[in-house]
């Protein structure tokens, strides 16, 4: 992919708690705490560096904060990187392209804390201009 803006909106899906009210034969209704599947969305910005250095930069937001994208790989078919919030191990990514315009992405991701899990995302190539605010005055 040639060197520009990319808006990434996804999901990745991973083991949590859940708590749900049961029927026990023996005392009737009660709470019932168990294994389910979780999801959680996020979106990104990837760009090159303002400062023309190498390569490109990121940041994502989801619903745990936010983290840093680093040693981005981005190619028609392949889309990798390595998510850091600040104070914790970092998380890999890896997606390849499911359709043929490259518009759905499935991928995984890995991390010491987190575990793996399974991630699917959208990309969007923007002109840089999408970010600036030009009638927006600041006082």
């Amino acid at each position: 992919m040639k060197k520009s803006t990319y808006l990434l909106q996804g999901v990745f899906f991973f083991e949590d708690i859940g708590f749900c009210i049961g029927h026990d034969p023996e005392i009737g209704e009660r709470v019932v705490i168990g294994k389910c599947q979780a999801y959680a969305l996020f979106n990104a910005v990837i760009s090159s560096f303002a400062d023309g250095r190498p390569g490109l930069g990121g940041v994502m937001m989801d619903r745990f904060g936010t983290s840093r994208l680093r040693n981005i790989i981005l190619s028609k078919v392949k889309i990798s990187f390595t998510k850091q919030y600040e104070n914790r191990p970092p998380i890999f990514y890896n997606f390849e392209s499911k359709d043929a315009k490259g518009g759905w992405w499935k991928g995984t991701y890995q991390g010491k804390d987190c575990g793996e899990g399974l991630a699917h995302c959208f990309i969007k190539i923007v002109d840089s201009a999408f970010f600036l605010a030009k009638n927006i005055k600041c006082s």
